[in-house]
């Protein structure tokens, strides 16, 4: 909806990414997104064949799908919450393999309950597809915006002022 209020031409495509659907979308050369969090609705594990890791966890199913569906050299962004990253089973193999097809470069937590309710921990994976698929992650830059931050909320909101620190390390 953002981008056609301003004006920015893209493709929309309706249809459900963890389906067989998902599967005939084009690799793409950015990618950001907000995939839904929780496993309540819908839960069960997704149909698409193509997922080497199959998972209930919807989280790391999207994220599958996400470094699966970038070109070579392709970017992505991720929100995505704590347990992504600190998942067994399935979870640390999805990591594993996201490291090997990609370089996972940046990860910024962020302040506690900026995304959703008050509590939850959200972060934003920043990573590149690599030419090959093995050993693409060599180094994993955290950056912390948890640390000596205001609790956020309707009187105190987060800006882009409170980026500041981070973009400045980041180029």
């Amino acid at each position: 909806m953002n981008m056609l209020l301003h004006g920015i031409e893209s493709e929309v495509s309706l249809g459900d990414t963890l389906s067989s659907d998902g599967q005939q979308l084009p690799k793409a050369d950015v990618i950001l997104t907000n995939p839904p969090f929780g496993t309540k609705k819908g839960g069960g594990l997704p149909t698409r064949e193509d997922f080497t890791f199959p998972t209930s966890n919807k989280q790391l199913a999207f994220l599958q799908h996400i470094y699966r569906g970038l070109k070579p050299g392709g970017r992505a962004a991720v929100v995505l919450p704590d347990n992504v990253l600190f998942e067994d089973g399935q979870g640390r193999n999805i990591r594993a393999d996201l490291m090997d097809k990609c370089n996972l470069h940046t990860i910024l937590r962020l302040p506690t309950g900026i995304f959703y309710a008050q509590g939850v921990k959200t972060n934003v994976l920043f990573f590149q597809r690599g030419a090959s698929d093995k050993g693409n992650t060599k180094a994993v830059w955290f950056y912390d915006m948890r640390t000596n931050m205001p609790a956020f909320g309707k009187r105190t909101p987060l800006t882009k002022e409170h980026f500041k620190p981070f973009e400045e390390r980041l180029w």
